[in-house]
């Protein structure tokens, strides 16, 4: 079926809710706008009380968005504009009989593409519209950091963000947050290490799908990723820090296989439209490439729990691996670690104290330093190798 064919059957059918009476319709409640910049695009969500119909398209002169929702009662607030971002000037609402009109005001030519969510158990239906940049957006952060061909370059992952907000300690700490804090640490630390730099997966409080973030990493040349997370557990009095690779044969301990299979559902919650794969989201792994750099990921693993180990409680005696979507990359050695266990009233406000976060983020840094010295082969440029 075309998509011409799919918006006329779309709007034959919003239309047809609009000429039902009111009172045979159930209104969905549009409970919140947000709105999420990224140095990519801009992604606005409308949270809903149930699924909808809708209609969307473009107008020009103005240049603007157009979300017609039937039925629909708009009972939120707007994002503030602080929010918008350098593509969208403002959104305004309007009512048109049993429908409720959205316009998204463009400052520039863009892109756009629309999808639903169904609920999970963070959020109910949503409505996502994602907006790119035709061109260079006006005031999108694309610093490049200036990274010589000797350096060791370490690309630092802060999990979650955006619609995403991880684990959410007692104190109401979003791991989003306090990762992010922490990875700015870490590459301030590598940063000033003689022959290291450091770079960041994301800077601010937007989501990226799981296989965009090994992406980058390559695309910058990176010798090695490291993903930051801090934990949660049911039991509250579960503490301690660990530190995962990438297993291709399966889970080494049953609570790998679980946690895996929580920072791996990330992308539903973060409001990824999981129904369309690019093609370049597709995997070849190589098997003897990723087996090497798997043992490589141990490694390095290995000394980070060295290091944290006179600072913290570790678990398991050495470094776990389960398949986490995040570390599936045959060209980088990759490892993720759990800083501790938000779900921890006593660790969670540990974990946001300054001396805390200093040492962690030194043991990871020196960690990082003593598999920087000992592997000088990693200057590869992954980009154009062959294998």
């Amino acid at each position: 079926m075309t998509s011409k064919l799919n918006k006329l059957l779309l709007r034959v059918a919003l239309l047809s809710c609009l000429a039902m009476p009111s009172a045979q319709l159930w209104a969905a409640n549009i409970n919140e706008i947000r709105a999420w910049n990224s140095p990519e695009r801009t992604r606005v969500v409308f949270d809903l009380s149930d699924s909808v119909l809708y209609d969307i398209f473009e107008l020009q002169n103005p240049s603007r968005i157009v979300i017609d929702i039937a039925p629909g009662k708009f009972s939120g607030e707007m994002p503030a504009k602080s929010n918008l971002g350098p593509l969208i000037s403002s959104i305004r609402v309007g009512d048109r009989e049993d429908a409720v009109r959205f316009v998204i005001d463009l400052d520039t030519k863009v892109r756009y593409k629309h999808f639903t969510l169904r609920p999970n158990e963070v959020y109910g239906d949503r409505l996502v519209v994602d907006i790119h940049p035709l061109g260079q957006p006006k005031s999108v952060d694309r610093e490049q950091k200036v990274v010589k061909k000797s350096d060791f370059l370490v690309v630092i992952d802060a999990g979650h963000g955006g619609e995403d907000p991880g684990a959410v300690g007692a104190r109401k700490t979003y791991e989003k947050h306090l990762v992010l804090e922490i990875s700015k640490k870490l590459e301030k630390y590598l940063d000033a290490q003689p022959g290291i730099r450091a770079d960041l997966t994301r800077k601010g409080d937007y989501y990226i799908p799981l296989r965009r973030r090994t992406r980058i990493a390559v695309e910058k040349n990176a010798d090695l990723f490291i993903s930051i997370h801090a934990d949660s557990f049911k039991r509250k009095s579960a503490h301690g820090v660990s530190v995962f690779a990438l297993s291709n044969r399966g889970a080494t301990s049953e609570r790998a296989r679980v946690i895996a299979n929580k920072e791996n559902s990330s992308d539903m919650l973060g409001g990824e439209n999981l129904s369309v794969v690019d093609d370049d989201v597709v995997e070849v792994l190589a098997d003897l490439a990723l087996n090497k750099q798997i043992e490589r990921s141990l490694d390095v693993g290995a000394k980070v729990r060295m290091r944290l180990s006179s600072i913290s409680r570790m678990h398991g005696n050495s470094v776990e691996q389960a398949g986490f979507v995040v570390l599936k990359s045959p060209q980088i050695p990759s490892i993720l670690v759990e800083v501790g266990f938000i779900s921890n009233p006593a660790e969670e406000k540990k974990l946001k104290t300054r001396s805390y976060q200093d040492r962690l983020v030194k043991g990871i840094g020196n960690a990082v330093v003593q598999f920087a010295k000992e592997n000088p082969w990693q200057q590869i440029d992954w980009r154009t190798a062959s294998n």
